[in-house]
């Protein structure tokens, strides 16, 4: 008698033992044992069977995902929240990164795109061909970076992945050629992660400044809601309590109106703060005063601050809910005229047959891209959380004719809180209004028949005549 089976005997007798079997029937299973622990061993050892995928709609012929990217340190220290240190040395070298949360945030984006997309996208490309199915802009920086490498590892598992510089780096070589050699060993380069330089895509200019007159501060200074909470003695109060707590020069007392708003404005930095500590699930405030916590009231000041701001980056003020601000009237072609270009011609060059084989692109970039690109649409969003994207849905007639393709939008400020079930079955697309004039995301009608429906063709032209 082998080893292996005096071990799977004792272990018969003693689960008899353990669920007070009699000794009969411990004896009975111990005779059993050499038979039944074997089966169960093997059964164990069987590869689980794969989850049945969903499959998406037969006209699907392209996404786009325009997403921000995942959690990050502070871009400097805020010395009094001690979260974070105040070493120079540390900032130096890693003011703004992103952290392995953020990381795992757009790894959990990655799979969810999986799970929506995923049967379709590998169906009928090869592993050597996703580059021409799959592919991936991003901004020159540490977070994008990331989070584009950490999407396309969950999104494209076991398909390797590289960072290029399409217009700099090589530009000698054929790549084509490198990959037809790949292929002959079994090997490829995987999806390229093309890498913005100087470029127009996602930075167009400093947003620091006025863009072609727009002035994001005076726009601020002008809203409604924002003086609102210049002239609320709570908000004001809240102020205090930050400028108690923090210190910053911006948020100090005032009895000028128009300082009273500038600290309304200085207390977005202080939301941002707010936001990366919670992503990373750190306390909200910790400083080192006695009973220094900022109460409830307080953290929903400093987010309806920041709110306001954000809001007011790309879109004018006038007429605030009323149908009477217009695209023209703010910074949006000036900000994402070329992202606009950029998505007009990646959805022609599908449907003319150009880039046949494409079947996703995705576009890692910032907070602003993706509120910019909302003005653009003439849409109002609430900010982006950490992953936050929009995703369009590029989709053919049934009819055949190209003239009938359609867009579904849909804008999902935070997939962090969305289980994949409901990213899946659970989004709702919204038609885009492109008038020229700004509506609410939720007031956009949804899908039901065709109504949620963007014409493809309209969409491409609306795009192009901002830019031009």
């Amino acid at each position: 008698v082998d080893r292996q089976r005096w071990v799977d005997m004792l272990v018969g007798a003693c689960v008899g033992a353990c669920v007070g079997a009699s000794v009969a029937s411990g004896l009975l299973l111990l005779l059993l044992a050499e038979d039944w622990l074997p089966s169960v061993r093997r059964r164990a050892q069987r590869p689980l069977e794969p989850e049945p995928e969903p499959q998406p709609s037969k006209t699907l012929q392209l996404v786009l995902v325009l997403h921000r990217h995942g959690a990050r340190y502070p871009k400097k220290a805020l010395a009094c929240d001690l979260n974070w240190p105040t070493d120079e040395g540390f900032w130096a070298a890693h003011s703004a990164e992103q952290s392995a949360d953020g990381t795992l945030q757009l790894h959990g984006l990655g799979g969810k795109l999986r799970a929506r997309y995923g049967s379709w996208l590998h169906e009928g490309v090869a592993r050597c061909d996703m580059a021409n199915a799959v592919r991936v802009l991003s901004t020159n920086t540490q977070r994008t970076l990331n989070s584009a490498w950490a999407l396309l590892g969950a999104l494209l598992p076991g398909v390797p992945r590289y960072i290029r510089f399409p217009t700099l780096d090589r530009p000698d070589v054929d790549w084509a050629s490198v990959e037809r050699r790949l292929a002959g060993s079994g090997e490829t380069m995987g999806v390229a992660i093309e890498v913005e330089s100087g470029g127009t895509l996602f930075h167009p200019q400093k947003q620091t400044v006025p863009i072609d007159g727009y002035d994001r501060n005076e726009a601020c200074l002008a809203s409604p809601e924002l003086k609102t909470m210049a002239e609320d003695p709570d908000v004001q109060s809240a102020a205090d309590e930050l400028y108690a707590v923090t210190g910053l020069a911006s948020l100090a007392p005032s009895l000028s109106s128009s300082l009273a708003a500038e600290r309304v404005i200085a207390m977005k930095r202080l939301a941002t703060q707010l936001e990366i500590n919670s992503a990373h699930g750190m306390p909200r405030f910790p400083t080192a005063q006695p009973s220094s916590a900022l109460s409830p009231d307080v953290v929903r000041a400093v987010q309806r601050a920041g709110d306001v701001v954000w809001r007011h980056r790309y879109r004018p003020v006038q007429g605030a809910h009323t149908g009477g601000r217009r695209l023209r009237d703010g910074a949006a072609s000036a900000a994402a005229g070329e992202l606009g270009r950029k998505i007009a011609g990646l959805i022609h060059e599908k449907q003319s047959g150009v880039a046949e084989k494409l079947k996703l692109v995705e576009l890692s970039g910032h907070t602003g891209n993706l509120l910019a690109l909302a003005a653009l649409l003439g849409v109002e969003v609430s900010p982006p959380c950490f992953a936050g994207h929009w995703l369009f849905e590029l989709h053919s007639s049934e009819l055949g004719s190209v003239a009938d393709w359609t867009v579904r939008a849909f804008y999902i400020p935070d997939p962090t809180q969305m289980s994949k079930e409901d990213y899946v079955d659970g989004l709702t697309p919204r038609r885009l209004p492109l008038d020229g004039k700004y509506v609410p995301y939720e007031e956009c009608a949804v899908d039901t028949s065709l109504c949620g429906l963007t014409p493809a063709k309209q969409l491409i032209d609306y795009l192009l005549a901002l830019v031009d």
